[in-house]
Order: C-alpha cells, then sequence, then structure tokens
C-alpha cells in the first residue's frame, strides 16, 4: 500500500521575501546606527552614503519559491536579477537565469548574493573563499537557504580579510552559531537565529492550513495532491 507524500512549498515565499528586502535596507540605510544614536539620544545626521537596491545586480541562488519571489519584489525596486537554476529557463521574476555550473563567471557581477539553496550533494559547501574573493569588496552575501552550503570557518576568513563589505546571516553550519564566533561582534554582519522563514508570520500558517485543506480535499475526491513528491 503506497502513501502520497506532499511538501509544504510555496508557503514561506512572502516571509522569506520581506525578511530579505529588510535586511538589504538595514544594511544600506544603517538603521542599527541610527537606533544606536537613539538611544543614546544623539542627534547626528551624518551618515556614509546610503545605497539603494534600485540599479543594483542581484544573483539568487536557487529559483523556486523563496527565490522566485524575492526576485520579483527586487524586480518592482529596481534591481537587475540573476538566478542560478538546475536548468537555463525563463522563470518569472529573473531577468536572467544561469546554472550552478556558471556561477564562477557572475559572482564578479553581483551587488548583492542571496542563497535561498536547500542542502544536498551539489550545493554543499559550494561557496568556499575562492568564491568570495571572485565577488567585490563592496558586495552583500545572504544566507536564507541552508548553513552547510558555507563552512562558518569560510565565513569568518572571509569577513576577517575584509573580502566583501557585509553579511547577512540566518542559517549556519552548526547552529546555534558558538559563543566565541568573532561573527558575533563583526559591525558588518547581521545575524539572526533561523528565522527568515519560521512561522512567526500569521500568514505562513494560513497559507499552510489553505495548502492542507486544499490536498484533505484532493484526498477525499481522488484527484492529484498539490506539490505532490511521490505517490
Amino acid at each position: 500500500m503506497s502513501c502520497p507524500l506532499a511538501n509544504a512549498s510555496g508557503i514561506y515565499g512572502l516571509a522569506v521575501s520581506e525578511y530579505l528586502i529588510g535586511a538589504i535596507l538595514n544594511q544600506y540605510r544603517y538603521f542599527p546606527l541610527l537606533k544606536e544614536r537613539q538611544n543614546k539620544k544623539i542627534w547626528n545626521s551624518k551618515l556614509k552614503p546610503i545605497q539603494s537596491i534600485s540599479q543594483k545586480t542581484i544573483l539568487v541562488l536557487g529559483c523556486g519559491d523563496l527565490g522566485s519571489t524575492f526576485a520579483k519584489k527586487a524586480q518592482a525596486l529596481g534591481a537587475h536579477t540573476i538566478g542560478a537554476a538546475t536548468s537555463v529557463r525563463p522563470i518569472e521574476g529573473f531577468d536572467e537565469v544561469i546554472t550552478l555550473d556558471q556561477l564562477d563567471d557572475y559572482l564578479g557581477k553581483c551587488d548583492i548574493l542571496v542563497s535561498t539553496l536547500p542542502s544536498n550533494e551539489k550545493t554543499r559547501y559550494l561557496l568556499d573563499i575562492d568564491s568570495f574573493r571572485k565577488m567585490k569588496p563592496t558586495a552583500m552575501f545572504i544566507n536564507v537557504g541552508r548553513g552547510d552550503l558555507v563552512s562558518l570557518k569560510t565565513l569568518e576568513d572571509v569577513m576577517d580579510q575584509k573580502l566583501i563589505s557585509s553579511m547577512v546571516l540566518d542559517v549556519f553550519e552548526i547552529e546555534p552559531l558558538a559563543a566565541d564566533s568573532p561573527l558575533w561582534q563583526n559591525e558588518q554582519v547581521m545575524i539572526t537565529p533561523h528565522i527568515s522563514g519560521d512561522f512567526s508570520l500569521p500568514e505562513t500558517k494560513e497559507l499552510l492550513w489553505k495548502l492542507v485543506n486544499q490536498n484533505l480535499d484532493a484526498l477525499q475526491n481522488k484527484t492529484p495532491f498539490v506539490n505532490m513528491v511521490s505517490q
């Protein structure tokens, strides 16, 4: 007797894409510094030149629900979006689509590198120190996929050597992140405890229950499940 299996693809795109937009603006507009000045009651409008998402080139590793939902929002803000997928094909939200095999040729072109990749044999430790050496020194790296895309030591070495400008890290090779990691104290690193998706956004739970109800109806009506993985 077989048991149909479906996944929850499609429910996290909203939460993760808004996390990504917020994280980028947090770095580009110096919100942590402004909050620090507020806490100290310092009225000081002097900042380094702020940046805009508009006209930035964003390379997204993974073109599924997470990557494409974010890419559409980044496009709407004026970014040029490049998606790295399993094959080259038109994907909504992306101005260009490449394969992961072409990644090294595009790392130097992006202003922001975002990973939404799952963990598997092809993605595990996909990025190493040489990957970051190919990037612009002004680039930002964000990981909301899986922590084993890049080792903790590599992340620490990249920021120690100032190979890129900043990082936003929601996932790590080993969680929680060790208290003695220098990433905690690096002002150019934003760390969050694996919450970019999660269920903290009420709409995510609503999307999940909608999906469950659709598949319960499909079971009753003997029609194909949504997001069918296997039968």
